[in-house]
């Protein structure tokens, strides 16, 4: 049991760090697919790539939309 509860510890506290660095690995992941998205949409008309949007909500496209 000592061992147990030993390695529980050490593993809550090194969960902290864990859980920023799998965090910042995804942030950089989604950041490159979306990257790669847009520098790799066609321009055929020059709209596609201009309408992607990026971020950490949902877009409202109601506020987007032309009168």
């Amino acid at each position: 049991m000592a061992g147990e509860a030993a390695f529980l510890r050490k593993l809550e506290a090194v969960m902290p760090k864990v859980t920023k660095q799998v965090n910042k690995g995804y942030r950089e992941l989604v950041t490159n697919i979306f990257t790669d998205l847009v520098t790799n949409s066609p321009q055929w008309s020059g709209k596609l790539a201009g309408n992607w949007t990026f971020g950490n909500t949902m877009p409202n496209y109601a506020e987007m939309a032309s009168p």
